[in-house]
């Protein structure tokens, strides 16, 4: 997928038609098909569906790349709704520069999975906010593990001089 150019974008951030019918092409390339698309302030939603990975995080991740590509500079999240029959299988919503700084190796995955999955949880536990708090610092730790380690193990790579 070559991103839009500057005259594309303005087209695409003026007409939302254009833009899901731009997604929507985009994703059947890949055979995801697009059920639905809306935009709520910041937030891009995308319902798909597919049968050609076995793998929905595959489907969802390319689903994801290709929203983001097109999606106009305003869209700070997207969210993928996975479907298959009529049936959810899963709901994910990303953070759109954390996905495009994991895309141009400048972020993590481990950031990507904190910012998903702390989003999903604000939403879906709110009426236990003690509950909700455990649950981020918990994720906020593996995270930040993660993401040491990463820096760690790579760090010899980038900067052989250094003592680590």
């Amino acid at each position: 997928l070559k991103p839009p150019s500057e005259k594309d974008k303005d087209r695409l951030s003026q007409d939302r038609e254009l833009l899901f019918g731009s997604i929507n092409a985009n994703l059947a390339v890949a055979k995801i098909y697009t059920q639905g698309a809306s935009i709520i302030g910041d937030q891009l939603i995308l319902t798909v569906n597919q049968a050609k990975f076995r793998s929905q995080p595959r489907a969802i991740g390319r689903s994801i790349r290709v929203a983001s590509m097109l999606a106009p500079e305003n869209i700070n999240y997207i969210t993928i709704n996975s479907m298959n029959a009529d049936v959810e299988l899963s709901s994910v919503t990303v953070r759109r520069d954390a996905f495009i700084d994991l895309t141009n190796s400048e972020g993590s995955l481990a950031e990507l999975y904190r910012n998903a999955i702390i989003e999903t949880l604000e939403s879906s536990i709110t009426d236990q906010p003690g509950q909700l708090e455990k649950m981020k610092s918990i994720i906020n730790d593996w995270a930040d593990m993660k993401i040491k380690s990463f820096k760690d193990r790579r760090s010899w790579v980038r900067n052989p001089e250094e003592d680590n």
